[in-house]
């Protein structure tokens, strides 16, 4: 039986720095979707739901706490693992999140901490 690739959503206005993601974590296995906004977002979970979730907070259209809120509120998406990585220099404390990075976040250290969470 062949087991089926992980799939992330990385939620990131940064296209340099989707991209790198998106490229590292490709590298390392993973199916990757990226989605600019918070809307493109929660259509793209709707259409395809991912395993785990990498998200920034400060997003066009709608902003990444609001994500975060969706995803708790749907009983079929509050166990999806979401990974905050963010520029804020405010203290972050968000419950649902697995993780929280600061940008700017190494590559090698956001596969590794996706890693730890998708953990068969």
């Amino acid at each position: 039986m062949i087991e089926r690739r992980k799939r992330i959503l990385i939620i990131e206005d940064d296209k340099p720095l989707a991209d790198l993601y998106r490229s590292s974590l490709r590298f390392s296995g993973f199916d990757v979707d990226v989605a600019e906004d918070g809307v493109t977002a929660l259509w793209k979970i709707e259409q395809n739901r991912p395993d785990l979730i990498v998200l920034d907070l400060h997003l066009p259209r709608l902003r990444g706490e609001a994500v975060l809120s969706e995803i708790a509120e749907r009983p079929e998406l509050r166990n999806t693992p979401v990974i905050v990585v963010t520029g804020s220099d405010a203290r972050l404390t968000i419950q649902q999140a697995k993780a929280i990075l600061r940008k700017p976040c190494y590559p090698e250290l956001l596969v590794s901490i996706i890693q730890q969470h998708l953990v068969a």
